[in-house]
């Protein structure tokens, strides 16, 4: 029963709390901003500011692609190397494995002979 009594307690008394902190802080007032027209020299700088970028970027986009058709280079170069791996590899797997199938395959083809009814 305390419990509940607390419990309505803090909340009658909370949104009173809340309306009069709003009501201690004051309203801000909308600042009113001047309307000037760009003098000239602000208009160049703009103009001036617009084209560096531009070329910045211009030029990052250059050096991006030379990079990258570096990269595209050197992937082309490391896959015909994979390839040509690759092929190394299976071609002896396969020479090694005839190898071992041939030497098995005499083993166990010598006492077979053996048991011939001649």
């Amino acid at each position: 029963m305390r419990y509940a009594v607390l419990l309505l307690a803090f909340l009658s008394v909370n949104p009173l709390m809340q309306a009069a902190i709003r009501k201690a802080r004051p309203t801000q007032k909308e600042r009113t901003a001047k309307i000037t027209a760009p003098t000239q020299q602000e208009v160049f700088q703009k103009r001036v500011e617009q084209q560096i970028e531009t070329l910045k970027e211009d030029v990052y986009n250059r050096a991006t692609w030379k990079k990258l058709e570096e990269v595209r280079q050197q992937a082309d170069d490391t896959e015909g190397r994979m390839r040509v791996v690759m092929f190394s590899a299976a071609g002896i797997g396969f020479v090694l494995g005839c190898a071992v199938t041939f030497i098995f395959a005499r083993r166990m083809g010598g006492s077979d002979e053996a048991l011939k009814i001649t």
